[in-house]
């Protein structure tokens, strides 16, 4: 497998115009998958302070045409994907503010409540909705931040449950 990731490229300094002078380049090279990482969500220009509200920027990156770019990538005989960090938002996150409920605070970030099945079918269904719309054959899931504390005593044991659970959901849905 041989896959074309954006942060290699300019980090999280994406726009339209530089993805997609990329994109004919990657396909000549043989890429399969071309993944867009950091800096296509969020609502202002620092992706690090909207982890956790998973839509597409309107204001930077590709400014609202992603959907252009995925087509570009399928057209060139490429999978698209993107990165996602579904296991964590920041605490000013529309998401976390407005379903505190899934998530658990931890070092000023939040974690997902992976052993919460509410939880996990609120971020199937986001996800779900990023992959139906903009036809996403690949994702790349990283994580970047640890939870180190776990509040039930329990080494994580129904968290990874629930992670494990909401993988193969992913999975067999797709």
């Amino acid at each position: 497998m041989i896959i074309f990731n954006t942060w290699l490229y300019q980090f999280d300094h994406i726009t339209f115009e530089n993805v997609a002078k990329q994109i004919p380049t990657a396909a000549k090279l043989g890429v399969e998958y071309f993944v867009i990482d950091a800096g296509w969500f969020g609502k202002d220009s620092s992706w690090g302070a909207n982890i956790g509200d998973w839509e597409e920027n309107p204001n930077f990156g590709f400014r609202g045409r992603m959907s252009e770019i995925a087509e570009m990538v399928r057209n060139h005989g490429m999978k698209f994907g993107f990165w996602l960090e579904v296991e964590r938002a920041v605490m000013q996150s529309e998401a976390a503010q407005k379903y505190p409920q899934y998530f658990i605070p931890y070092n000023g970030n939040c974690f997902l409540d992976f052993a919460n099945p509410q939880a996990r079918e609120y971020i199937f269904r986001v996800l779900s909705n990023l992959v139906d719309h903009y036809g996403i054959s690949f994702i790349k899931f990283d994580f970047n931040a640890d939870l180190c504390f776990d509040q039930t005593a329990q080494a994580f044991t129904e968290y990874f449950k629930g992670y494990r659970a909401f993988i193969k959901r992913v999975r067999k849905t797709y």
